[in-house]
């Protein structure tokens, strides 16, 4: 996911430099790494798993967010009281109490706080609002735009029908399976696992 989201923003922004990070075997040992990239040339968009942002930002407490301005969690309604989200928004929050320069932090989910009914959703939505100290933003206002940029999904439903060759062909392969089922349950020398495997055919 991180190198689909690495292509989609290279393609997407004019002139962006990106970096991805990932793996518990990491393609960069430090951000100092995954900003300055390879020759020298600096990226100024990072792709990242939270876990690991998360360790070099304590490794490098407050070096780090001095140098982002910007913060994006995708699938924010993963979010949970303990999770690396959680943790590096309170870390940004206290680095915003402290300075005039402030980091941002945007969240992206197409379903927040999506559960079995409506008053677990309530709740989840509830929570993390509460982790985000933010609010929900819609598209309400910018449907019809939406609409015609994002293509809607289709469903396509095909009945394929055997032909009379086709079914004479499935009928003796039926017909052989349940010689052999037979033969199998009555050798003990085999063993039931055939006759079980195929206890449901006719």
């Amino acid at each position: 996911l991180v190198w689909q989201q690495k292509r989609v923003l290279e393609r997407n922004i004019a002139g962006a430099e990106v970096a991805g990070v990932t793996g518990e075997r990491k393609d960069v040992s430090s951000w100092a790494d995954a900003r300055d990239g390879a020759g020298g040339r600096r990226k100024n968009v990072v792709v990242i798993i939270d876990s690991i942002f998360y360790t070099w930002m304590i490794a490098k407490r407050g070096q780090i967010l001095d140098d982002v301005a910007l913060i994006i969690f995708d699938e924010v309604h993963h979010a949970r009281r303990n999770s690396y989200f959680a943790k590096i928004a309170d870390e940004c929050a206290q680095r915003n109490s402290l300075h005039d320069s402030r980091v941002h932090v945007v969240g992206l989910t197409a379903s927040p706080g999506a559960d079995i009914d409506a008053q677990q959703t309530r709740k989840n939505i509830a929570t993390l609002l509460e982790l985000t100290n933010c609010s929900i933003a819609t598209v309400v206002d910018n449907r019809q735009d939406l609409v015609q940029r994002v293509p809607v999904p289709s469903c396509r439903l095909e009945v394929f029908e055997l032909s009379d060759e086709e079914r004479a062909v499935e009928q003796a392969l039926i017909d052989a399976l349940c010689t052999v089922d037979r033969a199998v349950v009555s050798d003990p020398r085999l063993g039931g696992n055939f006759s079980q495997k195929f206890r449901s055919l006719p």
